[in-house]
């Protein structure tokens, strides 16, 4: 009987190998460009054709490499980045298998030409498959070139799975844009066809970088994160953050480089989606670059063949501390979206130099509207007055009673605790009403419409979130002359017993008897009183965070949805002191931009820009 098992042979098993690093041609191009990143290079150019199926052609001006380097090159399992297995938890390169050259070569026709700073010549070697041709002296000024051709060309089922030329070059472009953010000083250039597709010179800094990535107004609505480091373990967080206006569809624009590798970390995407709640819309996506260095002890990078994920030690704790920091930095920000009356597009990806650092002045990139769009005032007197600074909201939970509470996510209670002793809001006066739903206000620069519903629903859930999560600060409640009685299942009275007392405090006194909820009184802020409508929700909202272990999900529900209830509705007119008290109760809250379910409480529109549409200029 003939043995089963057998040995491939060296042509088969190299192509299998390179089958784990080398799907498509993008995997070719970070294979590259890792390696021009780690001998040094200060400038990268990437040439491709058919989107890198017919020709990538990368060339550095790195430390470069003698003629017996290049053979050696083309060896399995040869590096010059490790020597022992422990280098592994000092890693600082971008690569270390030393397999990437031989698996293309063995899917590819592989050429390689470099010369090592301060010889006389450069030198020359060509591979197809396993065998490479002997070295030879070549015209190379400076650096190092890989040429590779016909990717895949002797695997035909690969080729036939790549996507079209569009497809796989807008890969490419995502990867040198990945490549431009983990190393802003390295000057690259991405050529298609021989057009250049993208430019960064590397000499531009922060804001040559976002402009690269995002686009000129992208990025000038992105606020950076400061650099910190963590007290213990030591782990140092830095970024750019997008407002959340300019949130996305998709995660695609939320990138993270740990160590300046870019790496897949849902675990790290998720917790700064949840940094955005109540700011943004739910099924949106923020758009921001994050720069993670953690000590290499902490980390394991040989989990996948393409490097692009990792296991990190102590995650939870850097997931915590990146959530704390960037919703800090979101709400220390004027969040207010801006409408802007004209807007000059400017093409992602091509430098234009700044007056300003976008990443400090966020306010001057605005979205656009039609500059013919009709707008009818309806304007009573206005008040002349400017906004009163009034006894600031105490803050609802002390730090120490929110470490006892082990709030394992800081939503709306991290906020109403962080609420300002001054107006959030600049001075203004109220100039009117429009069409019985916007308030307007003008302040010292813009014109202000604010929602009405959306502000005070706004304030109503600041002050029910606090009832509900402090018992000093309880909301008074209306008795009724009879009770009112509603019908439940029994899961959703069992959630009201289980709440009482938590509802009381919100001014909801309730019990329950048989199938039905008997309600005795309810808050006088509820200024359309309680309906079945308004039970039902409230059930809804229990049943929804019933598995959660943090306390605080419940009450945020329940205040959202007594807040919603008890706001003034859009069509009701309202008097100029009216308007007056609803926005200087809205300046106090420390997120008087975005609703809990994250619909914006106030646009703004520059006055200046305003006038000079009528020819006024300042």
């Amino acid at each position: 009987m003939s043995p089963v098992v057998k040995k491939l042979p060296v042509l088969v098993a190299a192509r299998v190998a390179a089958a784990e690093v080398i799907t498509r041609p993008v995997n070719v191009v970070k294979e590259l460009v890792e390696n021009s990143i780690d001998a040094g290079a200060t400038q990268i150019r990437i040439s491709i054709q058919s989107g890198g199926k017919q020709l990538i052609e990368v060339w550095d001006n790195g430390v470069g490499m003698v003629a017996e380097d290049l053979l050696l090159s083309l060896q399995k399992h040869a590096t010059s980045k490790i020597f022992s297995l422990d280098d592994l938890n000092s890693l600082q390169s971008f690569g270390f298998r030393g397999e990437a050259l031989p698996s293309i070569a063995a899917v590819a026709r592989l050429q390689i030409e470099s010369r090592y700073q301060g010889s006389e010549c450069a030198y020359m070697v060509q591979q197809t498959g396993v065998e490479s041709s002997e070295v030879q002296v070549s015209s190379l000024s400076s650096g190092t070139k890989v040429t590779v051709r016909d990717l895949f060309y002797n695997i035909p089922a690969r080729l036939k799975f790549l996507k079209g030329e569009r497809y796989e070059k807008s890969l490419i472009e995502e990867l040198v844009e990945n490549f431009i953010a983990a190393t802003p000083s390295i000057s690259f250039e991405l050529k298609s066809h021989g057009e250049r597709v993208l430019y960064h010179s590397g000499t531009g800094g922060d804001t040559e970088m976002l402009q690269s990535i995002y686009g000129v107004s992208a990025s000038a609505r992105m606020v950076e994160l400061p650099s910190k480091k963590h007290p213990i373990l030591g782990f140092v967080t830095r970024g750019f953050v997008g407002l959340p206006d300019q949130c996305r569809s998709d995660a695609n624009q939320l990138r993270f480089f740990i160590n300046r590798r870019i790496v897949n970390h849902p675990g790290l995407r998720k917790m700064i989606r949840m940094a955005y709640d109540s700011l943004s819309e739910t099924k949106k996506w923020p758009i921001g670059l994050f720069w993670i260095d953690i000590p290499p002890r902490m980390l394991d990078v040989n989990i996948h063949p393409q490097k692009t994920e990792i296991r990190i030690e102590n995650e939870v704790l850097l997931n915590e501390f990146l959530l704390k920091n960037v919703r800090q930095l979101l709400l220390s920000q004027d969040l207010s979206p801006r409408i802007r009356l004209s807007e000059t597009a400017l093409k992602p990806g091509l430098y234009q130099p700044l007056t300003k650092n976008p990443a400090l002045n966020p306010g001057d990139a605005e979205e656009t509207i039609d500059p013919d769009l009709p707008m009818t005032l309806y304007s009573q007197k206005p008040l002349h007055s400017e906004v009163v600074p009034q006894k600031p909201v105490e803050p609802s939970v002390s730090q120490k009673q929110v470490g006892a509470l082990k709030i394992q996510i800081p939503h709306e209670l991290n906020v109403i605790q962080e609420a300002p002793k001054v107006p959030r809001l600049e001075s203004f006066r109220v100039v009117g009403q429009l069409k019985k739903t916007l308030i307007l206000c003008e302040s010292s620069e813009d014109l202000m419409l604010i929602d009405q519903h959306i502000a005070q629903e706004r304030v109503l859930f600041d002050q029910c979130y606090i009832a509900l999560c402090n018992p000093g600060k309880k909301l008074r409640s209306q008795k009724l002359l009879a009770p009112m009685r509603f019908v439940g299942g029994a899961s959703h009275l069992s959630l009201i017993e289980e709440h009482k007392e938590a509802l009381m405090n919100a001014g909801l006194d309730c019990r329950v008897e048989g199938s039905e909820l008997l309600v005795l009184g309810y808050p006088q802020e509820l200024s359309l009183g309680i309906d079945q409508e308004f039970i039902e929700k409230l059930f809804v909202s229990l049943e929804k965070n019933q598995v959660s272990s943090v306390m605080e999900d419940y009450f945020r529900e329940i205040a959202s949805a007594m807040a919603c209830r008890g706001s003034i509705k859009a069509g009701m007119e309202l008097s100029v002191a009216e308007m007056q008290r609803l926005v200087t109760d809205l300046s106090y809250s420390a997120n008087p931009y975005f609703c809990p379910h994250g619909r914006p409480v106030i646009v703004k529109m520059s006055t200046k820009e305003l006038l000079s549409r009528f020819n006024r200029y300042e």
